[in-house]
């Protein structure tokens, strides 16, 4: 009870685990960019900007109520051009947090800010610098060193929008002297921020060159200026203001990667080619922080890919690609979409239908050895529902391939096709008897023959055949076959007497003197080589290409050694004592 327990345990926690991951899945999937694959902004080596912004009408602030600076409500008094260089900008944050959603770059920058015009001053102030006799002007200028913070979305391969912390210190003079001295300073905190957007070129390189337009907005308030020769009658200075920049770059990252190809497959259904791709984003990125959703969706194309060899499948039925459709077909069957049977069964029926058209039209034209080539072939295509039809289909190669040895009376091939017919189809027995019988007789017939040429051996083994093939004539080779085994002995007699006679006035033929002796299997050849010519020669070709033949030679004291060969092999040896005629 308590085993059963701890695996409920465990069965629960895996599926809580599935569960869980499965959320996280989805929760990471709802926040991807639209370039999903995409390899995050990592670094900005620079950016230039360059800009300008307005002053507020009332930016100045005096020491009086009564006070004001004639002329700098005119814009092009209260216009500020400036010029910024961001460097190093690097996405600290990818490193704790890998994901390319959003990229954060973190960066340090310089500003330089300053009035466009140098405007004179009131006739009523002071117009000299103390102590000289340079001429003073308002000329406000602002120098800024920053820690800046970019919160950058790419929405397509070209085009990125962002967002800009900036947050510093900056040096204030709002006075200058014609030879460019600089009165009137203060220092403190600034903070401004700022929204762009940029276009990417060059993205197929690893740096790409950014253009963009920057619109941003400045924090920057001044009060208590050093101002120890009470030359002004400015007290502070509202830096404060909207304004426009242009910029350029050099980024690294944001180029579309070989998931985003997969992606696209994916959604246009080629789910092999998908699958494909997705497998050599995760080899040739294996610290990309999408690398989780390219596995899932490599599970999700291995569940559709069904789908697609189905559709492949007809494509090769289409241009008669009965191998390639088959490939297919076999891959489609593993799904587990039952609604998929009924197509694959559906494209198997028409490879079924061809098959058997095409194994028909070639046993109707006779073309036997085509036939079984194309049978062994298509094998290979593991046809459903086959197995029966092709030991039809072989049985009837086997029963046309017997008919052909029959027609020319090489009984003992046809009987071997015959067999294998009757082995794959019982039934076809019925349509090989009459190639039985005339088998049989033509057995007789080379019993005939043999008789006539005196060749017993050979008589008998031919009726023999005959009966084995067909038992039912055993009445008609019963008798024969009797007799002929007791006539053997008789012709064997009278051949040696034949022999003996026709050798009285011929020198003797004794094997030479030699240690070999023939054993069954030994050649005419071997025999000729270590004894000489025989005494006696015999021999009979029948109709099937069998060569019996018999050799007698004589012995030293008188005797005679029988030999039979059968198709240039001795088969028998027989041995008789000395007979006096």
């Amino acid at each position: 009870m308590r085993i059963q327990s701890v695996i409920l345990g465990i069965i629960i926690t895996f599926q809580g685990f599935t569960r869980a991951q499965t959320f996280i899945y989805k929760v990471a999937d709802f926040f991807q960019n639209p370039i999903e694959y995409r390899n995050p902004f990592q670094l900005t080596p620079f950016e230039i900007k360059v800009g300008g912004s307005l002053l507020s009408s009332s930016a100045i602030g005096f020491d009086s109520t009564e006070t004001s600076l004639k002329g700098f409500n005119q814009l092009q008094n209260r216009f500020i051009q400036s010029f910024e260089v961001d460097i190093a900008k690097y996405n600290l944050l990818g490193l704790a947090l890998p994901q390319n959603f959003i990229d954060f770059q973190t960066g340090l920058g310089f500003k330089y800010s300053a009035g466009l015009v140098n405007q004179g001053l009131p006739k009523t102030w002071i117009q000299l610098a103390p102590g000289t006799d340079e001429q003073l002007y308002f000329a406000p200028r602002l120098i800024e060193g920053n820690i800046n913070q970019t919160v950058a979305f790419q929405w397509s391969k070209h085009f990125y929008n962002y967002f800009q912390v900036n947050a510093g210190r900056a040096y204030i003079s709002s006075y200058r002297t014609r030879e460019g001295d600089r009165l009137l300073k203060q220092n403190g905190w600034t903070c401004s921020v700022a929204l762009g957007m940029k276009y990417l070129r060059k993205i197929d390189f690893n740096f790409k060159e950014s253009y963009g337009i920057e619109f941003f907005y400045n924090f920057s308030s001044f009060d208590n200026f050093k101002d120890s020769h009470n030359i002004s009658p400015i007290e502070n200075l509202d830096f404060s203001g909207f304004g426009i920049s242009l910029t350029f770059s050099m980024i690294n990252g944001g180029n579309a990667t070989q998931g985003d190809v997969a992606k696209e497959l994916y959604k246009s259904g080629d789910y092999i080619a998908a699958k494909a791709n997705f497998e050599d984003f995760i080899a040739k990125n294996r610290e990309h922080p999408r690398l989780f959703k390219a596995r899932w969706m490599i599970e999700k194309c291995n569940d559709l890919m069904a789908f697609q060899h189905v559709e492949l499948a007809r494509h090769f039925i289409e241009v008669k690609n009965y191998s390639k459709a088959t490939q297919y077909l076999q891959m489609a069957r593993k799904s587990h979409y039952e609604s998929l049977m009924p197509d694959i069964d559906s494209i198997y029926q028409q490879i079924e239908q061809w098959w058997q058209t095409s194994m028909d039209s070639l046993i109707r034209i006779n073309a036997i050895d085509q036939a079984e080539e194309f049978l062994n072939k298509t094998a290979q295509l593991k046809i459903p529902n086959t197995d029966e039809l092709k030991q039809l289909y072989m049985a009837e190669i086997y029963f046309h391939r017997g008919v052909v040895f029959t027609e020319y009376e090489i009984w003992d091939k046809a009987l071997s096709f015959f067999d294998l017919a009757i082995k794959l189809n019982p039934q076809i027995r019925e349509r090989i008897e009459p190639y039985l019988s005339k088998i049989a007789y033509g057995y007789i017939n080379d019993a005939n023959l043999a008789v006539e040429k005196k060749d017993i051996n050979m008589a008998l083994e031919s009726l023999r055949q005959a009966t084995e093939i067909r038992p039912e004539i055993n009445f008609l080779t019963r008798d024969h076959i009797e007799n002929l085994e007791q006539g053997l002995q008789y012709l064997r007699e009278q051949a040696a007497v034949e022999k003996l006679r026709n050798a009285v006035d011929e020198t003797r033929r004794i094997p030479a003197q030699t240690s070999f002796r023939p054993v069954l299997g030994t050649t005419k050849k071997q025999m000729e080589k270590e004894f000489g010519p025989p005494s006696y020669r015999k021999s009979l070709q029948t109709n099937q290409n069998q060569e019996y033949e018999l050799w007698i030679y004589k012995t030293e004291k008188g005797g005679d050694i029988l030999y039979y060969f059968s198709n240039d092999k001795l088969t028998k040896i027989e041995k008789h004592e000395s007979k006096q005629f």
